[in-house]
């Protein structure tokens, strides 16, 4: 805003000393628009030339960003984690953000095996990871769930994964209890 400010004035005062004020105002006005989407531009290109073409190769890639944005890919695609075996490195990757990203990937497959892959983040240090643990959890449909997701409820005192392992118990078809 700062920025903004700084050069509306300057450009202002420029135009103001040879134009009238509504025309002044009008013209810098454009200009910093023009000069906003200039600056932009590049951001936009940036962006379009990360998207992935070869998942494969993405997720085996040394970069984590290059794995992470693979994951990001997997899930707006809605491809199955489950078949692309180079997922299962990266459950030990110390990036809160891949094993995140992983966690969300998990709870959209339909595949047996990546339920247990799913269940080894439960105990993440990262309150996050667990949070999309539980959310992949609720994604799956799988009611056996319900009772894990109860014990471990019980346990926990951390009021947000609470809120996540709650919508995955009401996701699940649970139905909390009245007191009597």
């Amino acid at each position: 805003i700062m920025l903004y400010v700084f050069v509306f004035s300057v450009l202002r005062f420029m135009t103001g000393l040879c134009m009238g004020p509504v025309v002044s105002s009008i013209l810098t006005a454009s200009l910093c628009l023009l000069l906003g989407l200039a600056m932009l531009a590049p951001v936009v290109r940036a962006k379009r030339s990360q998207d992935i073409t070869d998942i494969s190769r993405a997720l085996s890639s040394e970069s984590w960003q290059k794995r992470v944005g693979a994951l990001k890919t997997v899930i707006e695609k809605k491809l199955d984690i489950g078949d692309l075996p180079a997922y299962s490195r990266m459950l030990s990757s110390p990036r809160v953000p891949e094993r995140y990203w992983l966690a969300r990937a998990l709870g959209r497959s339909r595949r047996p095996g990546t339920y247990q892959d799913l269940l080894s983040l439960w105990d993440d240090r990262s309150r996050n990871v667990v949070c999309m643990v539980y959310e992949g959890l609720g994604l799956r449909g799988q009611r056996s769930a319900v009772k894990q997701i109860i014990e471990r409820l019980k346990k926990s005192e951390d009021w947000y994964i609470q809120g996540y392992a709650y919508n995955a118990l009401r996701r699940l078809g649970w139905k909390q209890k009245k007191l009597k």
